[in-house]
C-alpha cells in the first residue's frame, strides 16, 4: 500500500507473513500537505525474539502516531488476531481509520459487505470510519489519502517536497534483495534471512 501512495517501491513485499522488519517513513507530499507515513512490521503472535522484536517496533510507533491506519484482509472475515489489536493496541486516543484492502479479490457483492461488517463490529463503540481499497489495483486509494487527510492535524513540512523516504539507496537495495530470496525460495531458507551489503557501487 505504502508503494501505491508513493507510486515508488520502498517497501518490499511478500506472501509471508512479517516480510516487514523495521518501521519505514514513507512521505507523501502533494498541494493539500505532506504526510508521513510509517510503515510497521504486521502484528502477530511472536514465537521467537525476532517476533518479540517485530512487535515491539510497532508497539514504539502508535504513541508518536497523529492516526492509525489499521490495514485488513478484506478476502476474510475478521478473526481473533484481529480482535487482540482491536482489544489491545487501538483502545486509545489517536484516531484509526481501517482500511479493507485486496477488495478486488472478492467479486461477490455480498460477500464483500459480510466481511466489512465482520470489521466494523471489531471497532465496538470507538466506530473507526473504513474504506475498501486494493492496494494492487489503486481502487479507492484516493479516497483513502482524502480521508487521512481529514483526520491529521495541521503541521510544517517535515521533509523536502521531493523526498520520497527516510531510507538511503542502500538499505533499500539490501531489503529489494531479501524480498527476492524471499519469493524464491520456500523451506530451504530460513525466514529469519538477512542481508548484508559489504560493497556497493
Amino acid at each position: 500500500l505504502i508503494n501505491k501512495f508513493l507510486g515508488q517501491k520502498i517497501a518490499i513485499t511478500s506472501s509471508k507473513p512479517q516480510t516487514t522488519r523495521k518501521r519505514i517513513r514513507g512521505i507523501y507530499t502533494s498541494e493539500k500537505g505532506q504526510i508521513i507515513f510509517v510503515d510497521t512490521p504486521g502484528v502477530h503472535k511472536p514465537l521467537y525474539k525476532l517476533g518479540e522484536f517485530l512487535l515491539d517496533e510497532v508497539k514504539l510507533s502508535i504513541p508518536d502516531a497523529d492516526l492509525i491506519l489499521f490495514i485488513v484482509d478484506g478476502t476474510e472475515e475478521a478473526g481473533a488476531g484481529d480482535k487482540w489489536i482491536a482489544e489491545n493496541l487501538l483502545q486509545t486516543d489517536i484516531p484509526v481509520i481501517m482500511a479493507i484492502n485486496k477488495t478486488d479479490l472478492i467479486k461477490d457483492a455480498e460477500k464483500r459487505d459480510k466481511i466489512a461488517e465482520s470489521y466494523k463490529i471489531l471497532s465496538g463503540e470507538r466506530s473507526f470510519s473504513s474504506v475498501k481499497i486494493s492496494a494492487k489495483t489503486g481502487k479507492n486509494v484516493d479516497d483513502l489519502i482524502k480521508n487521512i487527510y481529514r483526520k491529521l492535524p495541521k503541521g510544517p513540512l517535515y521533509y523536502a517536497e521531493d523526498e520520497l523516504t527516510d531510507q538511503n539507496i542502500k538499505s533499500i537495495t539490501a531489503e529489494t534483495i531479501r524480498e527476492k530470496v524471499l519469493r524464491r525460495t520456500k523451506e530451504e531458507v530460513p525466514h529469519s534471512i538477512a542481508v548484508i551489503i559489504d560493497k556497493f557501487e
